[in-house]
């Protein structure tokens, strides 16, 4: 009886260290493998799930990489009827690329399934860098020639008329998950815009001095910027104050991407990346790559990165974290609890359940 009582509150002991006195420990983001594409300097999208991700660079062409057969495929600029083209636009279900034409001034829709541009749509300008809602209904497309921004509805094909922005160029946009709002980081205005994308019209400023260049936005909307004068990172709250990290913790950062547990940085001078704590901004390592980092891009969960390089020998990589749920062997259901959590309540019940149940056979034996 003593033994059976011992092993209860040995497990009533260890499902409380579970439940919040132990934290189980966090995997590091890891890189796979890069995986060589056409051309330099790569602008980079992926899907909603991250399985098919494109690379688009200048004047060469455009590589679509397939995570579920591991394949990539490359066409030059010139077999899509370009000559040169701004960024290329990953559909959220992964089904259509929409490649941004400098020149021809269009904007290309290649269907993946059938390897070829099935229609153009017609641009007033020439298109630099885009943005597609995660709904999938609209394209956002900025012209840094005219620094003005475009909505087009994708059922449609329809283009609205254009918002001046005034920015030379920003190299990111980042649009909401309910594909309300897109906020563009303008380096050279000194603050980020936030515009509707409704009425296609500038609703507020985040000013930042320190030079915004880079966007991430996780799976409940909060927005990381990454500062390329200073080197550090901003995390906004709902009301707009930011939590602000390190300095310096790249030369050049040209890219910014997320894993559940961690902020990726890439640096455009130097090899690898560096890691920092999604919650307090605070550096927790660095990953060894052969990548210089041109552009980073998230899926819909905020759970992997894609890093676009600058050579195409190492033109596409992901990094990944094996603690993220999406990423591991049996995700659970998305109930919006935090899985360890949810873990650590199962494990504090089982343990209750079986101390209730020796205290029921312990009255049981006096009775008798």
């Amino acid at each position: 009886m003593r033994k059976l009582a011992v092993m209860a509150a040995s497990s009533l002991v260890a499902a409380l260290a579970l439940f919040g006195s132990v934290s189980p420990a966090q995997a590091a983001p890891v890189a796979d493998t890069p995986i060589p594409t056409i051309g330099g300097n790569i602008f980079v999208s992926t899907s909603a799930d991250g399985k098919i991700t494109a690379g688009y660079s200048g004047t060469t062409g455009l590589s679509i990489y397939n995570s579920t057969t591991e394949s990539v495929m490359s066409y030059t600029a010139l077999s899509l009827g370009m000559t040169s083209v701004g960024e290329a636009v990953v559909s959220p279900d992964g089904s259509t690329v929409y490649i941004l034409g400098d020149t021809p001034q269009v904007v290309a829709v290649f269907d993946v399934s059938t390897a070829s541009v099935t229609s153009t749509i017609l641009l007033p300008f020439s298109a630099w860098m885009g943005a597609i809602t995660p709904d999938g209904s609209t394209l956002l497309v900025y012209a840094k020639s005219t620094q003005e921004i475009l909505k087009i509805d994708l059922g449609t094909s329809t283009v609205s008329a254009p918002l001046f922005m005034g920015f030379d160029y920003p190299y990111q946009l980042c649009v909401t998950s309910d594909s309300s709002t897109i906020y563009l980081p303008g380096y050279d205005a000194g603050y980020t815009s936030i515009v509707d994308i409704a009425s296609l019209t500038e609703t507020g400023q985040l000013i930042d001095t320190d030079g915004p260049l880079n966007c991430v936005l996780d799976a409940h909307d909060t927005l990381y910027i990454g500062d390329y004068d200073s080197g550090a990172v901003r995390k906004y709250a709902s009301d707009g104050s930011n939590t602000v990290s390190a300095s310096g913790l790249v030369q050049e950062m040209f890219g910014m991407g997320l894993t559940c547990n961690s902020v990726i940085l890439g640096d455009y001078q130097n090899t690898g990346y560096v890691t920092l704590d999604r919650t307090s901004l605070a550096t927790t390592g660095s990953i060894t790559s052969p990548v210089y980092t041109y552009m980073m891009t998230v899926d819909a969960a905020a759970s992997m990165t894609w890093v676009g390089g600058y050579d195409a020998a190492t033109g596409l990589q992901r990094i990944t974290e094996t603690a993220c749920p999406e990423v591991g062997p049996t995700p659970l259901p998305n109930t919006g609890i935090d899985n360890t959590l949810v873990t650590s309540t199962i494990a504090f019940a089982s343990a209750l359940v079986l101390v209730g149940g020796v205290a029921l056979l312990i009255r049981r034996r006096r009775a008798n």
